[in-house]
C-alpha cells in the first residue's frame, strides 16, 4: 500500500514538473534575450543630411568659406587690410634700403681691394712652408669667413640671394596670412576646415589645401572677401544707379563665373566701396617684378 502511494505521488510530481517546464523556460529565455539586448548597443541612426536650398544663389552664399558682408564684417575686413598695408610698407622700406644687384657687385669688388681685405689675404701668404694640408684648409676657411663678414659690413646682404623673386613672393604670402588673422571675430573660434566644400576660386583666393593653414585659419576667407569686393565695386563705379533685383545682386566674373551678393550685402557694399577699394588699392602697390613689393 505504501509503495503504491509513493508511485502515485511520484507520478503527480512528474506531471507538475513537466507542466511547469514550459512557462519557466520561456521566462528564462526572455531574461536571456533581454540581457543580450542590453549588452549589444543598438547602432545609432546616421545623421540626416543637411537640407540644401534649391536656389543656386543661396547655396553659393552658404559655402563655408564665404564671409557674409555686413557692416561688422566690413570693419574687420578693413582692419585686416590695414595690417597688410602696414606690413607691406615695412617690407618696401626694407627692400629700398638694399643695394641694387649692380651696386652690390661694385661694392663687393671695392671691398676685395680694400686694406682690410688685403690684410686678410696676407694671412695666407705668411703660412710656413711646412704647413699641413689640414692647417692650410683651416686657415683658408677662416679667411673666407672674415672676408664675407667684411663684405656684409660694408655692402649689406646680397639682394639677389637674400630677397630674390621667390623669397619676395613667399614673404608677401606670409604678410597676407598675418593680415588675415585680424579678420577673426572678437572671441570667435577658428573656422573648421571643410574638405568637402568646393568653391570656384578666382585670381585672389588660394586653393583650399593651401589656405587650410592652422596658423592662419582665416586666410581663405580673407582672400575671398577681396575677390568679392573688387568686381562689385568696379561694377558699381561703371553703373552707379544699378541696384539689386529681388533678393540677390550678381556681377559677371571670369569666363562663365558669376559673383552673387544678397540684397543686404549689396546695400552695405554700396556705402563702403570708396573706402574699401582705397584700402585694397594700397595692398596692390608695387606688385610684379619690380624692386619693391
Amino acid at each position: 500500500m505504501r509503495s503504491r502511494i509513493a508511485r502515485v505521488l511520484l507520478g503527480v510530481l512528474v506531471v507538475v514538473v513537466v507542466v511547469s517546464a514550459g512557462p519557466a523556460d520561456a521566462q528564462i529565455g526572455g531574461l536571456l534575450k533581454k540581457k543580450v539586448k542590453e549588452a549589444v548597443p543598438i547602432p545609432a541612426a546616421p545623421p540626416a543630411p543637411k537640407p540644401q536650398s534649391d536656389d543656386p544663389a543661396a547655396r553659393a552664399l552658404a559655402e563655408p568659406d564665404i564671409v557674409l558682408i555686413t557692416q561688422e564684417s566690413t570693419s574687420r575686413f578693413r582692419k585686416a587690410l590695414g595690417v597688410e598695408i602696414k606690413l607691406r610698407g615695412e617690407f618696401r622700406t626694407l627692400l629700398a634700403s638694399l643695394k641694387t644687384p649692380e651696386q652690390y657687385q661694385e661694392c663687393k669688388q671695392e671691398t676685395a681691394m680694400s686694406p682690410e681685405a688685403q690684410a686678410i689675404g696676407m694671412k695666407m701668404l705668411n703660412l710656413p712652408d711646412n704647413v699641413s694640408p689640414a692647417e692650410m684648409q683651416k686657415t683658408m676657411m677662416k679667411a673666407g669667413t672674415e672676408l664675407e663678414a667684411l663684405t656684409t659690413k660694408r655692402c649689406g646682404v646680397d639682394p639677389t640671394a637674400q630677397w630674390n623673386e621667390a623669397k619676395r613672393i613667399e614673404r608677401l604670402k606670409e604678410i597676407e596670412g598675418q593680415a588675415s588673422d585680424a579678420l577673426a571675430p572678437a572671441g570667435g573660434a577658428p573656422p573648421e576646415a571643410d574638405p568637402t566644400g568646393v568653391l570656384a576660386t578666382g585670381p585672389w583666393a588660394p586653393s583650399i589645401e593651401d589656405a587650410q593653414d592652422t596658423s592662419h585659419p582665416y586666410l581663405r576667407k580673407y582672400s575671398l572677401l577681396k575677390e568679392r569686393w573688387i568686381p562689385f565695386c568696379n561694377g558699381l563705379a561703371t553703373a552707379p544707379n544699378a541696384t539689386a533685383k529681388g533678393k540677390y545682386a550678381t556681377v559677371k566674373g571670369v569666363g562663365n563665373g558669376v559673383y552673387v551678393y544678397s540684397s543686404e550685402e549689396a546695400a552695405v557694399m554700396a556705402s563702403n566701396c570708396v573706402d574699401v577699394m582705397s584700402d585694397i588699392g594700397k595692398t596692390l602697390e608695387f606688385l610684379g617684378r619690380s624692386r619693391l613689393p
